[in-house]
């Protein structure tokens, strides 16, 4: 009688484990069936988890084989049971494992070593593992113990899914990792070989070692990617922006043209009026010449070029630097007019940046071309500069000084535009003149 009842035991203490596991991974995904569908699913396949590491038990006590069984099984029925992309399946049920571990040796090797301290490292296994009293009061303290953290648990659990897929990765390495140098760190410690003892000590310090060095490399790499990410949404911010202070300089250009238009049609009809008056004739047609004369403003047809480069035309004039451009369009461009805004004028601000830092006497010139060629259209500015921007290295440096820590931003900005529409950026500096050119494929 007494034998069966360690049996059952034996089998509610398996069937406790395999109910905490699959839930707690549960708690991390998001479930595919309904509340009840799920909790009868999960019953049920902890019925088969509790059988079938019930068999591999009796054939070997604490095999490794029967704690990998164990894993793959949690996980293919995670599959069955949840949603989720690999990562956080990987990660939801390698986690779950190496802390179902964790608290199992500890509660373990607590029970030993108190055991040992009256007698041996020996005895304190075999009260353990010998059915008794003993054993049932450390099995229960222990399986109390996994459901009383599921419950605590839970709700951190559910913020796991709502991490990256990089995080996951990191963390199912980092768990990975931690299972498998616990359970060969386990097994070496309680030996009565002190060279095995002192072998674990160095491989304890040695994984703790590594631990730390993963732990900074991940947060570096998440800084990064925070840092990138940020930038990312400050770029396209700063391209929305862009866009719409363009478009709305457009339709103040446009106004004043208008103006100008009817403004000269009033002049000429006056002149018309003044039949005698030669003096009053002539200083009107200076007047007229001079107005059309200064209408050097961008025409394109592109409403986005146009108001960028007539704005920069303003700003060149206002600082001083000759401003040349050229712009040839033969059909529509398919490109956003954000991204037109990323490219074009950061180009032209780059370039108008490095030409103020240039003395007035010094030969300043910015030319902006844009061009059509086959498929593809081209954004090129040429600009005079003091020195060579990429000094010694390949990369381009920014010559800023911005305590913000955003200079070089106007560079990746063109960058990531371009590479986001599979074109090219080539940038070159020769004789005294920096040009950059951008490819991006005009495709609908």
């Amino acid at each position: 009688m007494s034998e069966l009842f360690y049996q059952l035991f034996e089998l509610l203490a398996t069937f406790v484990e395999g109910f905490v596991v699959l839930t707690v991974i549960g708690n991390m995904c998001e479930k595919r069936f309904s509340r009840l569908k799920n909790f009868f699913f999960t019953l049920l396949f902890t019925v088969v988890y509790t059988a079938i590491i019930t068999y591999m038990n009796q054939l070997q006590l604490f095999s490794f084989a029967t704690i990998t069984v164990a894993i793959l099984f949690s996980f293919a029925v995670n599959f069955i049971l949840h949603k989720g992309n690999l990562p956080l399946r990987l990660c939801s049920t390698m986690i779950t494992w190496f802390f179902l571990h964790s608290f199992e040796y500890v509660v373990t090797y607590s029970v030993v070593l108190s055991v040992s301290m009256k007698s041996s490292i020996a005895e304190g296994f075999r009260t353990v593992l010998m059915w008794g009293t003993s054993r049932i009061l450390f099995i229960l303290g222990g399986k109390l113990t996994e459901v009383i953290l599921c419950i605590a648990l839970r709700r951190l659990c559910s913020s796991i899914r709502k991490l990256g897929n990089k995080n996951l990765l990191m963390i199912f390495f980092v768990s990975l990792a931690s299972f498998v140098a616990l359970n060969i760190l386990m097994g070496m410690i309680f030996t009565e070989s002190l060279v095995v003892m002192q072998l674990a000590t160095i491989f304890a310090t040695f994984f703790i070692v590594v631990s730390i060095v993963s732990i900074i490399v991940a947060i570096s790499l998440n800084v990064r990617y925070e840092k990138e990410k940020r930038e990312t949404v400050l770029m396209a911010m700063t391209n929305t922006m862009m866009e719409k202070n363009f478009a709305e300089l457009q339709h103040s250009q446009e106004a004043i043209r208008q103006q100008v238009h009817d403004f000269k049609n009033h002049i000429i009809t006056i002149g018309g009026m003044i039949e005698n008056d030669e003096g009053a004739k002539a200083y009107i047609n200076e007047l007229l010449s001079v107005s059309y004369s200064q209408a050097q403003f961008c025409n394109s047809g592109n409403k986005v070029i146009d108001s960028i480069v007539n704005c920069k035309i303003t700003e060149a004039k206002n600082l001083g630097i000759p401003f040349d451009h050229r712009v040839i369009l033969v059909t529509p461009l398919h490109l956003s007019s954000v991204d037109i805004c990323a490219v074009l004028a950061n180009q032209i601000d780059n370039a108008l940046e490095a030409c103020s830092r240039m003395s007035e006497n010094e030969n300043r010139f910015v030319r902006v071309e844009i061009w059509q060629k086959e498929a593809f259209v081209f954004f090129k500015v040429t600009n005079t500069c003091v020195d060579n921007p990429f000094g010694l290295g390949k990369q381009l440096r920014s010559t800023k000084n911005d305590p913000s820590g955003m200079h070089g931003f106007g560079i990746k900005n063109i960058s990531r535009t371009v590479e986001r529409y599979g074109g090219t950026l080539r940038n070159e500096y020769k004789n005294g003149c920096f040009t950059s050119v951008a490819m991006i494929p005009n495709n609908e």
